[in-house]
């Protein structure tokens, strides 16, 4: 539990450059065996002259699906992808219920 807890605390240290005295660590995780509860002392404080780490990016869309060559891209009733792999492009083929990337 504490090898778990130094390295979620070396990651907000790296990532959002946060530093915790022992005594804000030793207390927190002494506080209370109840998963629940919240610790008594969450302040964290900065030092002076530390250094900066850059953000990681986070993107809320979630990656594109792209349909491949000869995949199905649309048609009536269709509910699945819809964009084709470049350079293919969605083409109706022989009903209207079934469009593939050609």
């Amino acid at each position: 539990m504490v090898l778990l807890f130094a390295s979620f605390l070396s990651l907000l240290t790296t990532v959002y450059g946060l530093t915790l005295s022992l005594q804000q660590v030793n207390n927190w995780s002494t506080s209370s065996t109840d998963p629940t509860s919240a610790p008594t002392s969450t302040a964290a404080s900065s030092t002076a002259g530390s250094t900066s780490t850059a953000a990681l990016p986070v993107s809320s869309a979630p990656a594109a699906v792209t349909v491949p060559h000869w995949g199905q891209c649309g048609g009536l009733t269709w509910s699945g992808p819809t964009v084709c792999g470049a350079p293919f492009t969605c083409t109706e083929s022989s009903s209207p219920y079934y469009w593939e990337c050609l």
